[in-house]
């Protein structure tokens, strides 16, 4: 009898899990798996059992007994295992028939792990080790001296040098090697090589920054089965970097997306012999229509062309191509926005073998796509943010494209029904397809998108005119759904999960954010046996024991991102039983986003409204905290209604008493008939109006320090210090107390000058300090007072400083005549020698103990 090939997904709520919640791999469980794999192993072929490990359910004793016991594995996937170590490394050394092996991200994993597997797993074939951080050039090298069939090896981002490569390069069967991120090999090591491997045929050199042409030359000098090369976001593209690639007659294709491409460099590429099929130049720089021109005038065979985001190529260079290139069968160029709209006639016009089409954020109208339509084995059409399409251009597509099966259609508003009604009928094979972000959209393009049985993937965020009955016909229509985004569709509700969870069993993925979804809505999807990654932000229909429930009850849950106030709320228990079954929660602290609030604010910050949105801003704080006689106050000057720059009016109520919002949205209530959603731009009120505004204050009282601690007072103690810079202030905001009359609780005529995004423009300074905010508060200060036996007594700053003053005339100064005068200390502001004088100090008494004060440095109740 003979097996086919077989995937072992296990899950910890299979009916082979631990009666322990936290037990994760048990030796029961691995028991049971060498049984299955008992019987391969009697069969002619039980090389085909494959293991793909969701790794976070292991640990290194689990993993110990199942490599034990399953002697036919030859396939494992640990990737993204960090928690594994060497321990489990020896275990998986027992594998001795295993031939692919993928340790991505075992960061805890070192050389000597992986030496154990080199020494127990001799027929590995394929390894990798990309960003296992402690494995270097011992455990590559012990690799390479040990595994002699290896035909794929990638260390990418491991800390190694040349001095594991000879070996690397000594492997006769090596086809495929990635060295992306090796930052440790450069040009000089790269010199010193002696071997070199004739059978490589794919070279990954990305992100090599200190590898140059001269290194390449080194690294892959008397390969001669070289296939694809790939040197994105490395070093510039000259004519000698070139030139190490005419040799290579077999080469296919190069990828040098994120580089510099010189004028030399793109020339010397047009003189290569290879038949080259792909070239990659997204996100370079320096790539212009005439050496384009030149370069596929050389390369007429190509089938493949990125040339995303390539800001300088015009008509010019897709005229080029597109009447050199004819057989061209996917051609990327998203964001290049120089291209008219011309140009898109011209790719359905000569390209007839097209499958793949990116043009997103581009031009396209639809004459282009009546002309793209042509293109009968489109199978892949990305349109994203093109806002010059409409109906009558998709229509054309769906007609004629009949085994389209990608299409994107991101923020291309003037799409309506119609347009997906077309797509629907005409792309039965139809298999992913993203509408986000039109409102356009309704419940009729779902409808009709439930005749395409194959749909996969569906994305309808932010379509605000989708409800629970375009999600139900989906549901009922697309039984192969595994991928559901319905964030911000604001209309879905339970009834639209009822009917996922009952008939969408193949569900892997969904985004539930912002929808009107309730515990019921959410513990119904948990029955899906399938559902492995969850994102459910700001349901207010969600409460903690309905979040729970649900997550207890979904078995297959691999990812969930909730929002962070939820994580006080959970039990710790039932977030480490569902970390423990390989459950990986992502906090995110976002705020509310109500429908239209967003916008709706960044049109109130542009100019010139900016200072009005001030005003605004301080109404809806003060509503928030619920300070109704300052909302009063306001309401009595702005008038009955007080317009704010952002969209909202505050209505002042007809009753004595006022309402401030508490909830998400701010209902009518049975007093007022006013509507607010201001919750989060009062937040955002808070916030704002907590911060200072400016450091002016900071600078003016860094400046008085400095011309106090002058040479003649170096002697004084940093309490007294403070005490002269804080009496010099007050005596400032006393001085503009007396003389201002009124008052604005708002301050908008006092707007500090740095805050420029609040104003229109910067003024001048005007040496103005900063006024008192409400009248009646009193800002000259209070002197704290040590009395015996630790009591502490407040009296008024200007009652201390005129006895500290009469006290050290007493003491020090000689007595002046007797002059008639008011008494007491009348605090003025002054120029430096007066305000000595008015504080009582002279050079020498920088460390007196004044009026039973300490003024010693270290004294840690000093108020000043």
């Amino acid at each position: 009898m003979k097996f086919q090939s077989k995937r072992i997904h296990h899950h910890p709520h299979s009916p082979l899990s631990s009666s322990n919640p936290f037990d994760v791999l048990t030796e029961e469980i691995s028991l049971a798996i060498a049984d299955l794999s008992g019987l391969y192993a009697q069969s002619s072929s039980p090389e085909h059992f494959i293991a793909t490990l969701l790794s976070r359910f292991f640990t290194n004793a689990g993993l110990s007994s199942l490599f034990v016991n399953c002697s036919g594995l030859v396939e494992v996937d640990l990737s993204n295992a960090t928690h594994l170590t060497d321990l489990a490394a020896s275990a998986i050394a027992e594998a001795r028939n295993l031939e692919r092996l993928s340790l991505a991200r075992c960061k805890l994993i070192t050389d000597m792990g992986i030496g154990c597997i080199a020494v127990g797993c001799r027929k590995l074939k394929s390894l990798c080790l990309k960003w296992c951080l402690r494995v270097g050039d011992l455990g590559v090298e012990l690799i390479a001296l040990k595994c002699k069939q290896i035909q794929s090896l990638d260390p990418s981002y491991l800390p190694i040098t040349e001095k594991c490569l000879n070996s690397v390069l000594e492997l006769q069967n090596l086809e495929d090697l990635v060295l992306e991120g090796c930052n440790g090999i450069d040009d000089d090591g790269l010199s010193t090589l002696e071997q070199s491997c004739k059978s490589l045929k794919m070279l990954n050199l990305s992100n090599c920054q200190n590898v140059t042409h001269t290194g390449l030359s080194s690294l892959i000098n008397g390969t001669e089965q070289l296939q694809q090369i790939i040197l994105a976001y490395g070093s510039s593209v000259t004519s000698d970097l070139a030139k190490c690639l005419y040799t290579y007659l077999k080469l296919q294709s190069i990828k040098l997306d994120g580089c510099i491409i010189t004028w030399s460099g793109i020339k010397a590429m047009a003189c290569l012999r290879a038949p080259i099929k792909e070239l990659s130049f997204s996100k370079c720089i320096g790539l212009t229509d005439d050496g384009f021109s030149s370069l596929v005038q050389s390369h007429k065979d190509l089938r493949k062309l990125d040339i995303t985001c390539c800001r300088k190529i015009t008509y010019t260079s897709i005229d080029s191509i597109t009447s050199l290139c004819t057989s061209l069968t996917s051609f990327r160029m998203e964001s290049c926005s120089l291209v008219p709209k011309e140009a898109f006639v011209l790719i359905g016009e000569r390209c007839s073998f097209l499958e793949e089409l990116d043009a997103t954020d581009n031009e396209i109208d639809d004459e282009g796509l009546k002309s793209i339509s042509r293109c009968s084995k489109l199978s892949i059409l990305k349109l994203g943010i093109c806002s010059n399409i409409s109906d009558e251009g998709l229509a054309k597509v769906g007609s004629r494209c009949s085994q389209l099966k990608e299409l994107d259609l991101y923020r291309s508003t003037a799409v309506s029904d119609t347009a997906i009604a077309a797509i629907a009928d005409g792309c039965p094979a139809l298999e992913m397809i993203n509408i986000a972000y039109n409102d356009k959209i309704t419940d009729k393009s779902l409808i009709s998108l439930s005749k395409c049985g194959m749909l996969k993937a569906l994305e309808i965020r932010g379509c605000l005119g989708v409800s629970s009955t375009g999600v139900s016909a989906i549901a009922v229509g697309c039984k192969q759904i595994a991928v559901l985004d319905i964030k911000k569709c604001f209309n879905i509700n339970d009834n639209g999960m009822l009917s996922v969870a009952q008939f969408s069993q193949n569900l892997k993925q969904i985004n539930l954010s912002y929808c009107s979804v309730t515990d019921v809505g959410l513990v119904a999807l948990a029955s899906l046996s399938r559902l492995q990654n969850m994102t459910i932000l700001h349901l207010a229909g969600l409460t903690p024991n309905g979040l729970a429930a649900a997550l207890l009850a979904c078995r297959a849950l691999t990812k969930v991102k909730l929002h962070a106030s939820f994580r006080p709320l959970l039990s710790q228990s039932i977030l480490g039983y569902m970390e423990a079954h390989g459950c990986v929660f992502h906090w995110r602290d976002k705020a509310f986003q109500a429908l239209g609030e967003a916008r709706r604010l960044e049109e109130s910050l542009r100019p010139p409204r900016r200072q009005r949105v001030h005003e605004a801003a301080i109404q809806l704080s003060e509503a928030a905290r619920g300070d109704e006689a300052m909302l009063l106050a306001i309401h009595q000057r702005r008038g009955t209604h007080a317009q704010g720059t952002v969209g909202f009016t505050f209505k002042r109520p007809e009753t004595e008493h006022l309402v401030p919002p508490t909830g998400i949205v701010m209902g009518e209530s049975e007093n007022t008939k006013s509507k607010t959603s201001a919750s989060e731009l009062q937040k955002f009120a808070i916030r704002v109006l907590s911060l200072t505004c400016s450091v002016t204050s900071c600078e003016r009282n860094w400046s008085v320090f400095q011309q106090l601690h002058s040479k003649r007072r170096n002697r004084l103690t940093q309490s007294r210090l403070n005490g002269m810079v804080y009496a010099k202030f007050n005596c400032v905001l006393r001085r503009r107390y007396q003389r201002k009359d009124t008052t604005d609780p708002i301050l908008l005529k006092e707007i500090d000058e740095s805050n420029e995004w609040l104003m229109d423009h910067m003024d001048d300074e005007d040496g103005e300090e900063d006024d008192f905010v409400f009248d009646g508060d009193n800002l000259h200060g209070m002197m704290l007072i040590k009395l015996p036996g630790h009591l502490k007594l407040l009296i008024p700053l200007e009652e201390h400083l005129h006895q500290v003053h009469q006290e050290i005339e007493e003491r020090v100064l000689p007595k002046p005549p007797l002059v008639e005068g008011p008494t007491g200390l009348n605090l003025i502001d002054e120029e430096d020698e007066e305000i000595e004088q008015d504080i009582g100090l002279s050079e020498d008494d920088g460390e007196e103990e004044v009026h039973g004060i300490d003024v010693d440095d270290d004294d840690d109740e000093d108020e000043f």
